[in-house]
């Protein structure tokens, strides 16, 4: 019964695994994938600038905002005018100036806060213009309807006065929101006056426009930031809340109510009183941030404290319910920013980011944090729906206000460009209303302006087809030099396979029947004669020759050591066949590297045309010298004997002598194609002075390659 042979399976896995390896599909996948890697990133969607200009007037601030509700934003700049007073132009969406208005006083004391907003406050389809000016420690309102006639008009309303600080008043004055506190149909203005080194007041107020009333929270020591408006108690009652900072600045002899030598969670309503006693986060300087939202079963607060300071006490995380109560709290190791949007008060999904950048949603039940994407420097910002697709985007600036950002609902596909950097310098942004075109985001930087357009990248959704293409290109790149080298070595081995057929030649010319016979005649003699030790030296050489032949039979070359032994092998044969009819003599130069690599026979085919044509007929001692030296970049070769010349040669045996040049000449040719190289030989005649023959002189010159 025959078995059939055991193949080790292993033999067929590793080749397996070579194969596909080595497969031009996989090796390009490769490659496609690092060139995917390190290529610039393909974004769904992008911005770029599409116009940029300077603001008119010294120090103006710019805005676009769609006054009448025709779908086009008019333009509005205001400036100090030149009695430095707070004056305001509107200019419509063909650029012609609507009117302008002079408040009669001084903007705000801060200059980088804007001193206007606009809105519609009885939803008539017009929006007014509400400004803040200041005069001395006064501040005041003015609200203009700039392209409604008879619109409301309302001029030199008092709002409160600023505590005086030396010689001076410090405090920075902000309109927050447009909204209908009140529930009577009409929106109210809501203010924040922040006192710096002044202390006092800083409050928020409510402006009851319809009803020309004032409402104004009791003294604190904080004000709310990022304003949140939300009935958080479902009691039919808008509550407010917001951000607070515990700087340190206000002693406690100053005995001013919830100073910001701590942070503070503080709920208003709608009055203006507390919803419940502010609580403390006693530490500064620090922070505490407000969200509200629904956590844990129940809409609550989120609140976020961070503690800036050396004091002992950690940053957290904490819930509290609609009567200040804390309720669920986590302590957290690291920081954390969370991202508020402008105007938005109640919030489904709470997004934060972490020192390394990640985006983080933030579990509502137990305050987990989910990686939901990673953008760097993203900071709080405000929400349009850029492509009226109705969904809005997120639209911020990143930190230190050094680009623009905007990423799609959640976070995602965000698209960034840079802003320029100009020293001591505001930063407002806004959207440009475009009734049949995309609105766009506007930017003003210092006096720079800039208008952003935002769109869907055309080639993303060529993406596949791209990385297909790149893919494509690789995998033809490398069948196309694969067949190439596998054409390179086709030749190459046709030369090289040509080369040893003149070779062969070469060697049959040489070491043919006839030199064997002779040559062994000769060891046979030496062996009748009893000469043991010239037979066994001679026989030595004489096998050592034949066994060189049969082993490089498959090589085109060698070393220039081994050329030489063969040479000296063959020329001690000669010698002792000729009787000692000839000497020879080797004279290798001290810079000659005896491993340098040469076309096999290149020697001995020169030296054995001086035994054969040279020595055979001369009269008298024959004499064979080798002389090999480095002559710049290449290797000298002189084969000089002192035979009959060339020409006589020639003229006893012509078929011999140019059959043996052919061969050369055809192994040179074809070693150039192989490897490139080009050897030069020349053949000489040597003269006496009576130009008598006596020998002939072979150079040959053979590149080194380096």
């Amino acid at each position: 019964m025959n078995k059939e042979p055991i193949i080790p399976t292993n033999y067929f896995s590793r080749k397996r695994i070579f194969d596909f390896a080595s497969n031009p599909v996989f090796i390009s996948l490769i490659i496609t994938s690092l060139i995917v890697l390190f290529m610039p990133r393909f974004k769904k969607y992008k911005l770029e600038v599409a116009e940029k200009f300077k603001v008119e007037k010294t120090g103006g601030m710019s805005y676009f905002d769609d006054l009448d509700s025709d779908g086009e934003s008019e333009y509005i700049i205001t400036f100090e005018n030149i009695v430095n007073e707070l004056s305001l132009k509107v200019m419509s969406k063909d650029n012609y100036t609507v009117n302008q208005w002079n408040v009669g006083r001084p903007g705000p004391l801060r200059k980088h806060i804007s001193p206007i907003f606009t809105g519609d406050y009885n939803k008539d389809g017009y929006k007014e213009i509400f400004a803040m000016s200041c005069e001395k420690d006064s501040i005041f309102l003015d609200i203009i309807s700039p392209l409604k006639k008879a619109g409301l008009e309302r001029r030199n309303i008092f709002i409160d006065t600023i505590a005086p600080f030396y010689d001076h008043t410090d405090a920075s004055v902000s309109i927050e929101r447009l909204f209908d506190i009140n529930r009577d149909g009409f929106k109210d203005l809501i203010i924040k006056i922040y006192a710096g080194f002044s202390l006092q007041p800083r409050c928020e107020y409510v402006y009851d426009i319809e009803n020309d009333t004032l409402l104004r929270t009791p003294d604190k020591g904080v004000v709310l930031g990022f304003l949140k408006i939300v009935d958080i108690n479902h009691d039919g009652h808008y509550e407010l809340t917001g951000n607070t900072s515990g700087p340190g600045n206000i002693r406690p002899e100053f005995n001013i109510p919830y100073p910001d030598s701590s942070s503070w969670l503080m709920v208003l309503k709608d009055d203006l009183d507390y919803l419940f006693e502010p609580v403390e986060f006693y530490a500064y300087p620090s922070d505490v941030d407000v969200i509200p939202g629904y956590f844990r079963g129940d809409s609550t607060l989120l609140v976020y404290f961070e503690n800036e300071g050396i004091m002992p006490l950690e940053d957290c995380l904490c819930i509290f319910d609609t009567r200040g109560n804390r309720i669920y709290e986590k302590s957290l190791e690291e920081k954390l920013i969370l991202i508020q949007i402008e105007d938005k008060d109640f919030y489904d999904e709470i997004y934060a980011r972490d020192e390394e950048n990640n985006i983080i949603r933030i579990d509502g039940e137990d305050l987990g944090f989910h990686i939901v994407n990673k953008i760097e420097g993203i900071e709080n910002g405000k929400e349009f729906d850029i492509d009226e697709d109705g969904k809005p985007e997120y639209v911020g600036l990143t930190v230190q206000r050094k680009e623009l950002l905007v990423t799609r609902t959640a976070f995602k596909d965000p698209a960034r460009i840079a802003l320029p950097e100009i020293e001591d310098h505001f930063t407002f942004f806004g959207m440009r209303e475009r009734k049949n075109e995309p609105d766009q985001i506007f930017v003003q930087i210092g006096s720079s302006c800039f208008l952003f357009n935002y769109f869907k990248n055309p080639w993303f959704q060529y993406l596949i087809l791209i990385y297909f293409g790149i893919w494509f290109m690789v995998w033809a790149f490398i069948a196309l030099m694969r067949r190439l080298y596998r054409q390179q070595l086709i030749r190459q081995q046709t030369i090289k396979g040509e080369i040893a057929k003149l070779q062969y030649n070469s060697i049959n010319n040489q070491i043919n029947p006839h030199f064997i016979f002779n040559a062994m005649n000769s060891i046979t003699s030496a062996i009748y004669k009893e000469n043991k030790e010239e037979a066994y030296r001679f026989g030595t050489k004489f096998s050592n020759l034949m066994r060189e032949s049969l082993m490089s039979s498959d090589s085109i070359s060698r070393s220039l050591e081994k050329e030489l032994d063969f040479v000296k092998d063959y020329l001690d044969l000669e010698k002792f066949r000729f009787k000692d009819a000839f000497d020879y003599q080797f004279e290798i130069g001290p810079e000659v590297n005896l491993q340098t690599e040469v076309p096999k026979m290149i020697v001995q085919t020169f030296v054995e045309n001086a035994v054969k044509h040279g020595m055979k007929t001369i009269t008298g001692k024959g004499l064979i010298q080798i002389r090999i030296n480095k002559q710049d970049k290449s290797l000298l070769i002189e084969v000089e004997d002192n035979g009959i010349g060339m020409e006589k040669a020639y003229e006893r045996n012509p078929d011999s002598t140019s059959r043996g040049l052919g061969i050369v000449s055809q192994i040179f040719d074809l070693y150039k194609r192989l490897k490139g190289v080009e050897i030069n030989y020349s053949i000489i005649d040597l003269k006496d002075n009576h130009s008598n023959a006596k020998g002939t002189l072979v150079k040959l010159e053979l590149p080194l390659i380096c």
